[in-house]
């Protein structure tokens, strides 16, 4: 029988060992959880920009646009910011069940871009064109795949969508 004070060192060394096991776990989890907030997105990318997933384009996208925008929020690290662009009428937009319906001009939310999109270079504001791949059973459904930004005196309709754009006027009605 061992006496009290080797069952003690015993006892120590166990839960040494199991503090030990414990301790290395929890550096494991921190590393991985770091590793994935910075890399967003399948292809392992840092992205510049808070709350934008940079990620591979689908393989085949159900479709793909081709717009002038205006870059409208590029997000800080608030947990309800999102990456938008106010873009342009699309006329041939095609839904998830495959009927061309069209898309208002609107300030639209992107979750993810590739990484040839220059997130770093654009600004609040910017007019740029740009396409987007749609992917119904995609996860996000939309990317922006091609980014270019604009000069400011390019023309990009945004009536009644950009702040500083008036609202489209009303038709008369017949008297």
């Amino acid at each position: 029988m061992l006496n009290p004070t080797a069952k003690h060192r015993r006892v120590l060394r166990t839960r040494a060992r199991r503090s030990g096991a414990f301790l290395c776990a929890a550096l494991c989890s921190v590393v991985a959880a770091t590793t994935l907030t910075a890399c967003d997105g399948r292809s392992g990318t840092p992205s510049p920009v808070p709350g934008v997933r940079v990620t591979d384009a689908p393989a085949t996208p159900d479709q793909a646009y081709t717009v002038l925008g205006r870059i409208y929020n590029i997000p800080s690290g608030g947990p309800t910011e999102e990456f938008q662009v106010a873009h342009e009428t699309i006329d041939d937009f095609v839904d998830i069940n495959g009927n061309v319906v069209g898309m208002n001009a609107m300030i639209m939310p992107f979750p993810a871009v590739t990484a040839d999109v220059p997130l770093a270079a654009i600004a609040e504001g910017d007019k740029v064109e740009f396409t987007f791949a749609v992917d119904w059973d995609g996860d996000p459904r939309w990317v922006i795949t091609a980014l270019t930004i604009l000069p400011q005196d390019a023309e990009v309709d945004l009536i009644g969508v950009w702040p500083d754009e008036p609202a489209a006027p009303v038709p008369a009605g017949d008297d």
